[in-house]
């Protein structure tokens, strides 16, 4: 299975399934771009969903060290204040 984002040792094989955060990282910034010119209301929600799978990769790699703001859709309330 290829996977661009893993990088290997000198064999060829994974080395210990090190990940390459600027690929990771690469990849989510092409996303959000895709996302925000997309043509379609569904070409917008993949590329996001994608995007988000990035971060989600990104996060898991760095064990939490980089975690991300999820973007607040147009039209959400922020109820963290509610009573």
């Amino acid at each position: 299975m290829l996977r661009p984002w893993m990088s290997c040792d000198r064999d060829g094989r994974d080395a210990e399934a090190k990940v390459d955060i600027n690929y990771l990282f690469l990849r989510q910034q092409t996303e959000r771009s895709r996302a925000d010119a997309a043509a379609s209301e569904i070409a917008r929600k993949i590329h996001e969903q994608l995007a988000n799978e990035y971060e989600r990769l990104i996060e898991d790699a760095t064990q939490g060290r980089i975690s991300f703001v999820r973007p607040r859709f147009i039209g959400q309330t922020d109820n963290s204040n509610a009573k």
